[in-house]
């Protein structure tokens, strides 16, 4: 036992531990205050006392998805420190707050010396990181995508709704609903959903169910709110309760604006302007239509008008109109379509001219005047000619 105990000191007198020696500066990384979708880079210095050494740079924590370097592996030597740019990209998720990590940079000798008998070891040194996120956390959201379902006679009415959030925190949007006769005259029934939570920048379907067990077949309109602290989106949809036993979800609600009439098309200042439009219901269901103009002239854009609103049952086909009346002389396009279940069918355009109405220099009574009296002169000349020719000449 003691001869083994002398073997194993003579082998490690033979063989010595030659220790990587890494020196890393700055030691603490302050990024400082950063906004959302912002970035700022910083430089460290990566010193050694020995020869080659490969390194490679990693980060951890909770920055790691933040922190980029440049290089991320190279090679240092003794007398030739490397530069190291550190790079952090803040993502427009993220919170308010304080956040740090660690940067750690691993080096092993890139080979060993000729004739050395020596273990190699490879060595680490790390610097702490951190980041401060700051800017205002506004909650911003946008409804993608809205759908309200006609059921048949007393089942539930179902609204969707796709929100997205666009904040950089959770968001709990309040949808108030409220099912109103088709001329907003009375509320028929109402809920609210405050329950979902829309996580930052993702998007979330929001599903609510109202009962509308006493209403008949016909058609309703639905006020939709939806609230997200200082946001809200607002929208009427109009709906049908349909008879049947199932709930359909293929029914067509469409409209045809078929031709376009406008009247006339040169017109005086201060006359009016009267847009037909002939529109055919070719959906499953009753609807209600209305016909909307849009003026534009050399400047842009200029005045809308729009005409009460028509009831369409399936298959009717109907001329409706709009009367306008220009504010100005000049050349006029017209945008015209029809809006109707929330939906607008294809644009038709057109082109107006109005002209400014000039009294004319030479009046009626002015013409009169200037017809008859040359008229009467030559008469005169002629019966003067006339008299001294015959008369003057016989005595």
């Amino acid at each position: 036992m003691r001869s083994v105990k002398i073997l194993f000191v003579l082998l490690m007198l033979c063989i010595s531990v030659d220790a990587v020696v890494i020196g890393l500066s700055p030691s603490n990384l302050d990024f400082g205050q950063l906004e959302r979708e912002q970035s700022a880079q910083r430089r460290m210095t990566v010193v050694t006392t020995d020869a080659e050494l490969e390194c490679v740079a990693s980060v951890e924590g909770v920055t790691s998805d933040w922190i980029t370097f440049e290089p991320d592996r190279f090679t240092t030597n003794k007398g030739s420190p490397k530069k190291l740019n550190v790079i952090v990209s803040v993502p427009a998720s993220t919170p308010n707050g304080v956040y740090e990590g660690m940067i750690r940079i691993r080096a092993i000798p890139k080979s060993e010396p000729a004739g050395s008998t020596s273990m190699l070891i490879g060595a680490g040194i790390s610097s702490r990181i951190k980041v401060e996120v700051v800017g205002r956390e506004g909650q911003w959201f946008r409804l993608l995508h809205l759908d309200v379902s006609s059921p048949p006679v007393g089942e539930p009415v179902r609204v969707q709704a796709i929100v997205k959030n666009n904040a950089a925190i959770p968001i709990r949007p309040v949808m108030n609903l409220e099912v109103m006769t088709h001329n907003r005259e009375k509320v028929l029934a109402k809920t609210t959903l405050s329950r979902e939570v829309v996580d930052p920048r993702s998007r979330k379907t929001l599903t609510a169910y109202l009962p509308i067990n006493q209403l008949n077949k016909g058609i309703y309109l639905m006020y939709i709110k939806i609230i997200a602290k200082d946001e809200v989106f607002e929208k009427y949809e109009t709906f049908n309760i349909i008879s049947g036993q199932t709930f359909k979800e293929d029914i067509i609600v469409n409209g045809s604006l078929e031709y376009v009439l406008v009247n006339p098309s040169n017109m005086t200042l201060g006359d009016p302007l009267t847009v037909f439009g002939d529109f055919r219901n070719t959906g499953d269901v009753p609807l209600y239509a209305k016909l909307k103009i849009e003026v534009s002239g050399e400047g842009g854009f200029i005045d809308n008008a729009q005409a009460k609103e028509v009831y369409f049952d399936v298959g009717e086909s109907r001329r409706i109109s709009v009367d306008y009346i220009p504010p100005d002389a000049g050349e006029y396009s017209l945008k015209i379509w029809v809006e109707y279940a929330g939906k607008r069918s294809a644009i038709y355009q057109s082109w107006i001219n109005v002209w400014t109405f000039t009294e004319p220099l030479v009046t009626t009574q002015m013409n009169f005047y200037l017809i008859i009296l040359p008229t009467i002169a030559m008469i005169l000349v002629w019966a003067i000619v006339f008299y001294r020719k015959y008369y003057v000449q016989e005595n």
